[in-house]
């Protein structure tokens, strides 16, 4: 589950790896493409279109979200 068995620290989990530990089987993931844009031009201590791609580089996805679909055992 991702704890130090000595410390109990969890450790960060990724969406795909949180969706494999809560899900049997697999999922459909929708939007992957879909991204944030920046449509004020916001400007802070750096541009925020600089942030964002450094969070599409350091996480090797479009966007800090994820949208999947998938079956839930013994939901109807």
């Amino acid at each position: 589950m991702q704890c130090c068995p000595k410390c109990d620290y969890h450790f960060k989990l990724d969406a795909q790896a949180r969706l494999k530990m809560l899900l049997d089987g697999a999922w459909v993931e929708h939007d992957r493409e879909l991204s944030s844009t920046d449509p004020l031009e916001f400007v802070d201590a750096k541009p925020y279109r600089q942030r964002l791609a450094a969070m599409q580089k350091a996480l090797k996805m479009k966007d800090a979200s994820t949208r999947s679909r998938a079956s839930w055992p013994g939901a109807t």
